[in-house]
């Protein structure tokens, strides 16, 4: 009997020692899985960008949405200026913001961008 006492005395503060690390261990999970979430659709957005530039289209000076990414609420805006150097160049800033606890985390992508020239590609 005594031996039981002492089994389920040694599991018991085992228990209450591993229990923290799980709660620790699952926040983070939570935030690389919405910091993967959030490289993936500024991915997809300059992608977009590409795409559209690749068709012709001049990208706006800015711009701006939400992505709607399960029950997350992920905000964008986008910046796309003229690069003094060569008037074909787009300097653009790709910027995402999410409420995290009581603060909002951010994440940004700077990428340069040519616009196409009728004929060329």
């Amino acid at each position: 009997m005594i031996e039981l006492l002492v089994t389920v005395s040694v599991l018991g503060a085992a228990a209450v020692g591993i229990l923290p690390g799980l709660a620790v261990a699952a926040r983070v999970a939570r935030l690389l899985e919405r910091q993967t979430k959030v490289v993936f659709l500024a991915n997809s957005k300059l992608d977009e960008l590409h795409v559209a530039v690749r068709q012709g289209v001049i990208p706006e000076e800015e711009a701006s949405g939400v992505f709607r990414a399960g029950l997350d609420k992920i905000d964008w805006r986008m910046t796309a200026l003229p690069i003094e150097l060569d008037a074909q160049l787009r300097l653009v800033t790709l910027d995402l913001t999410w409420p995290r606890d009581r603060e909002t985390d951010t994440y940004q992508v700077r990428t340069i961008v040519r616009l196409s020239i009728s004929g060329q590609e």
